[in-house]
């Protein structure tokens, strides 16, 4: 009896102690499969929220490309016509201005569902024009280490030009010495500037540290005029450019930033009616080769709600007087779950032609993952 009791014992313990190990094992693996799981959903998330936001880059190019695209019963009609002729660029600047103006530095929202696109998930892309900001490649001569047309006419002398122009970038992001720290900058390099982010690393461009690349406002946001008017966010890759054809800027195509730096009327997140209809007002006088003198009243007060005699003086001799935008710019975001992707690329748009169907050919030069 009593070897039999002792056996028993025995056996209760091990069993015991087997089971106590495998509940450890289990908690193990468990503590950590637990993670990886999570970690497999995180980047299944990433790479899918990856491939929208690079989908919102190709609405984007697809938006550039047909914008100046003649309507498809207009083009039918001309087709039977007998005496048809080939559509006036002016016209083509035209309707592409109707279709972009409206969405220009505003972004645009698509939900995704499972049942009709086979992802949940969120797409919003915004169009920016690279033309609508300064290149500060061509506002210097790295050669000659100097401004372009220093000494020269005062509407020509980029240095008399460019200080007032800090001057009022220094107000607007509280940065100090911008324009010295900016001249020193450039004329110590020996070549232009391969991106604006350069700017980062000279120390009076601090501010813009944590405000690089645009943000449009987020649809549903409410800021009161004043609020905006007073102190708009500038962003310093929204107002430099190196990307751009020239060192003129297109005023019908401000950045919303350039807008924000002059004192015009910015974008917000609830006046895409109004704007429409002061889009609509101003493209009645549309003029591809204009004088601003005698026709930004008519064409852009009604868009950016200041007269030519409110525009800051030294922006005037930088605005293009003849249309002809080639290089833009698209953000995207792409969200699945609760990750978010974001791409930007810089975009050059070329004329549309009838080869094809009215499309503009468009290039991507440069593509950012931020």
């Amino acid at each position: 009896m009593n070897n039999y009791s002792k056996k028993s014992g025995y056996v209760m313990i091990f069993t015991l102690i087997m089971i106590s190990l495998l509940a450890a094992l289990v908690t193990y693996l468990a503590n950590r499969t637990i993670p990886y799981v999570s970690y497999t959903a995180a980047i299944l998330e990433r790479e899918k929220a990856k491939l929208l936001a690079l989908g919102g880059i190709q609405m984007g190019l697809s938006q550039l490309a047909w914008a100046a695209a003649e309507p498809e019963g207009k083009k039918k009609k001309s087709a039977d016509s007998k005496d048809q002729q080939t559509e006036k660029p002016e016209e083509q600047d035209k309707r592409f201005l109707q279709t972009i103006l409206p969405h220009l530095n505003r972004w645009q929202k698509f939900s995704l569902t499972k049942q009709q696109d086979g992802i949940d998930g969120e797409i919003q892309f915004a169009i920016m024009c690279e033309d609508g900001k300064l290149n500060i490649n061509e506002i210097y001569d790295f050669e000659k280490h100097a401004f372009i047309g220093k000494g020269g006419k005062a509407d020509e002398d980029f240095e008399k030009i460019m200080e007032p122009f800090f001057k009022e970038l220094e107000k607007k992001s509280g940065g100090k010495e911008l324009f010295k720290s900016f001249a020193t900058f450039m004329k110590n390099r020996e070549y232009k500037l391969n991106d604006v982010t350069e700017l980062l690393t000279v120390k009076a461009f601090e501010p813009f540290k944590n405000k690089l690349f645009y943000e449009p406002p987020l649809p549903g946001t409410k800021e009161t005029p004043t609020q905006e008017q007073k102190k708009p966010t500038l962003y310093l890759a929204d107002i430099f450019t190196v990307w751009s054809g020239g060192k003129e800027i297109q005023p019908w195509l401000l950045s919303n930033s350039m807008c924000g730096l002059l004192n015009l009327d910015v974008v917000k997140a609830g006046d895409l009616e109004k704007r429409k209809k002061n889009i609509k007002k101003g493209l009645e006088q549309f003029k591809p080769q204009a004088k601003w003198e005698d026709d930004w009243d008519k064409e852009l007060a009604p868009i950016y709600g200041k007269n030519f005699n409110i525009v800051p003086k030294f922006i005037k001799p930088l605005l293009a007087t003849r249309f002809g935008p080639t290089v833009f710019s698209v953000l995207s975001y792409g969200k699945v779950g609760e990750v978010t992707q974001r791409f930007l690329a810089i975009i050059e748009k070329g004329r549309p032609s009838q080869e094809q169907d009215g499309r503009a050919n468009v290039t991507i030069r440069k593509l950012y993952w931020l």
